[in-house]
């Protein structure tokens, strides 16, 4: 026998919800997007993602020019990284001379790696021994709206017979790179490549 003091059965306590904390972090673990934070983080050599908050600053505010020119920055030297780090792994593997352009996220640059014999042909070609400058020529070649097409020369002295640099250029040009030999107004192109 139960007795008398039986009745319906106790039940559970309802679970309770926690109070939300005012205190957590927010969810998100990146960092509040302001050039204040994207200068921050590019100071402690966290490129890319200061570019990408520059990136969403510049979207939304087109007329900031100091965003803008910061934005600038840090694709050049994102792309610098980028290049330098591929740049390298590509001139460590054996093989013939080579020009190659490389395209990053950011922009584009050329690699390039030529031997002796490759100098010397350019020298006789251009008839000069000793007072020849190796050269890095950037050609960039843009289609405009009205039809028209407008093309840009640069030349870098090379340091060295193999190497690297950024190809400064609009990212819609197509651009054709060579290295070679320039003596005075003269030039005399050794490997070449196109995208």
């Amino acid at each position: 026998a139960r007795g008398a003091l039986s009745g319906p059965e106790p039940t559970a306590p309802a679970p309770q919800t926690p109070a939300p904390d005012t205190h957590a972090p927010p969810a998100s673990d990146e960092p509040i997007p302001t050039r204040t934070m994207a200068e921050l983080l590019v100071r402690q050599g966290h490129l890319a993602r200061g570019h990408a908050i520059l990136r969403e600053l510049a979207r939304r505010t087109p007329d900031d020019d100091a965003t803008a020119a910061l934005l600038t920055d840090v694709a050049a030297r994102l792309t610098d990284e980028t290049l330098r780090q591929r740049g390298s792994a590509r001139l460590k593997r054996a093989g013939p001379p080579f020009v190659e352009l490389v395209r990053t996220e950011t922009g584009r640059g050329v690699v390039w790696r030529l031997d002796e014999a490759a100098l010397a042909r350019g020298r006789s070609l251009l008839g000069a021994t000793d007072a020849t400058t190796l050269t890095v020529r950037v050609v960039s070649i843009e289609a405009k709206p009205d039809h028209g097409v407008e093309s840009r020369r640069a030349d870098h002295p090379a340091e060295a017979a193999s190497g690297w640099r950024r190809v400064d250029a609009p990212p819609t040009a197509r651009v054709v790179v060579s290295v070679g030999l320039a003596a005075d107004e003269r030039f005399v192109s050794i490997l070449h490549a196109a995208d």
